[in-house]
């Protein structure tokens, strides 16, 4: 196999199983967060959802108690003969307005007084009784929703007592419109697509919302009745298909008391709509896929090409080699083979071209070490000169500060410049800087000084701006001396002559 195939077959198979990988990991990665963010919500939904219906349910329950207990209620001795008990009925029923269908009191089997007058005299037949629960100590009758007519309702009663003799004297019936809740379910999954039911604990169904219907279930009308699952305790939604759904479920109840323990709602998210974006995601991902691995092929053949070229060019020269006796790698253009490279007599030719300039240069940079060090003992003996003499001037005793200043500068100045030389001899292992924590100021006032004579004689203005407080910094002494000299030095060379202004300021940044 060559060169160019065997480079081919490895960057292409090295992208498509990358991007492969990134693709998968990408989708398995959307996915998963996406179910839990639509557990999360759906969860979200039922709770709401079974907050609503219970609220909504303990408070007719409550009303129905609290209206069973009110002195009109004691006009049903009496069969309501002036018509007040109906009256009362009838505002309730106002103001309560389509929460309840009909509001009547009964004396066990007949009406008595009613919030519609068509149905007082009619005869009552009391419903069983689907759960009996108990407000305050006094027996509250739900009966299981129904279709009545066209609309679902749930029948609650409760009973009326003598005050007198505590007998029982009848019932107050309310027949709640069960629509309330289908309401309820309506709001909660409006606008996702979703399913809400209410169930029983046998996995009834006592409510659901309009698109149980739209998903092509059995209709609004029919749903009582209905099982969701079958009740023998394993879980499965019989009517659905938990295969095919992401469920969410709240069972929690008014309380201990109240009639929600008896259900719980159910939102039910089909898979292929909650999972849609995944799955346009996918298609995307895929698309970009195929084009990853088209655009891989070419720039693989590309490259293999720019890769193996070269080879086989340097293969060719070093067949020259013989005849020629000299080649140039100039004439290989692209990228640079490692082994080939190594093992070509051309570039071995190369390499003993350079060793030789290279030993040249090192016979050019042995003569200039042994000037330089001729140089430094040169320089050496008047500077050893000069400094002696400094310290012996410095040992007289009519000198002013001012002479004992300039005669410190030429002892300080002449053990920089014999360090300088020092430094030259040793080029070949130059010293690593010393670093100290010092302050700053007086270095710059040390070279400033130095400068003054070279600014007065060019007629230039040179000040300094020093702060009143002590700036701390690492440096290497002597080489921060000859960075501020050589920085000063240029400095004066570049202002103007009679009109030029330097100025040195030191600061915090």
């Amino acid at each position: 196999m060559s060169i160019q195939r065997a480079i081919l077959l490895a960057f292409i198979s090295l992208t498509v199983v990358s991007a492969s990988l990134m693709t998968w990991m990408a989708y398995n990665r959307s996915r998963h967060a996406l179910e839990n963010e639509i557990r999360r919500n759906i969860d979200a939904q039922a709770l709401s959802a079974i907050r609503q219906i219970d609220t909504l349910v303990f408070e007719r329950l409550v009303n129905l108690y609290g209206w069973s207990q009110l002195a009109v209620m004691q006009d049903m001795k009496v069969d309501d003969v002036d018509k007040r008990l109906s009256r009362f009925l009838q505002n309730m029923d106002k103001a309560y307005a389509g929460l309840y269908e009909t509001l009547m009191v009964t004396n066990g089997s007949r009406v008595i007084a009613a919030s519609e007058a068509g149905l007082i005299g009619q005869t009552w037949t009391a419903r069983p009784a689907w759960l009996q629960l108990s407000i305050e100590n006094v027996p509250v009758y739900v009966v299981r929703p129904e279709i009545r007519g066209e609309r679902a309702v749930m029948e609650m009663r409760a009973p009326v007592k003598d005050v007198f003799t505590d007998k029982p004297l009848g019932h107050l019936v309310a027949v709640f419109n069960w629509e309330k809740i289908v309401d309820v379910l309506n709001t909660v999954v409006q606008s996702t697509g979703r399913v809400g039911l209410l169930i029983d604990d046998s996995g009834n169904i006592l409510a659901a919302s309009d698109s149980y219907d739209e998903a092509k279930m059995p209709g609004v009308s029919d749903y009582l009745g209905v099982t969701l699952y079958p009740g023998d305790g394993s879980g499965g939604y019989g009517l659905f298909g938990l295969e095919r759904m992401l469920t969410g479920s709240s069972g929690k109840g008014k309380g201990d008391e109240g009639a929600g323990k008896h259900w719980k709602v159910i939102i039910i998210d089909p898979l292929d709509q909650a999972f849609r974006p995944v799955q346009q995601l996918l298609t995307k991902l895929l698309l970009l896929l195929l084009f990853t691995i088209a655009g891989a092929v070419i720039i693989a053949n590309r490259l293999a090409r720019a890769i193996s070229r070269p080879v086989q060019e340097l293969t060719a020269l070093t067949r020259k080699v013989p005849d020629q006796g000299e080649v140039s790698l100039n004439e290989v253009k692209g990228f640079n083979e490692t082994t080939e490279l190594a093992q070509s007599f051309s570039r071995m030719l190369k390499e003993l071209d350079v060793s030789r300039n290279r030993l040249v240069q090192m016979s050019k940079l042995a003569a200039v070490g042994e000037m330089s060090a001729m140089l430094a003992h040169e320089i050496r003996n008047p500077l050893g000169i000069l400094r002696s003499s400094a310290q012996l001037m410095g040992r007289r005793k009519d000198l002013t500060d001012r002479d004992r200043e300039m005669i410190g500068y030429i002892t300080t100045e002449s053990d920089r410049i014999n360090d300088l030389v020092t430094n030259l001899l040793e080029r070949a292992r130059p010293r690593d800087p010393v670093m100290e924590s010092r302050e700053m100021a007086p270095v710059i006032t040390h070279v400033v000084s130095l400068m003054e004579a070279r600014c007065r004689k060019k007629q230039v203005e040179l000040t300094v701006d020093l702060p009143d407080f002590p700036l701390i910094a690492a440096y290497d002494h002597d080489q921060m001396i000859q960075v501020l000299f050589n920085l000063l030095l240029n400095a004066i060379q570049a202002v103007k002559e009679k009109s030029g202004r330097i100025q040195v300021r030191l600061y915090r940044k």
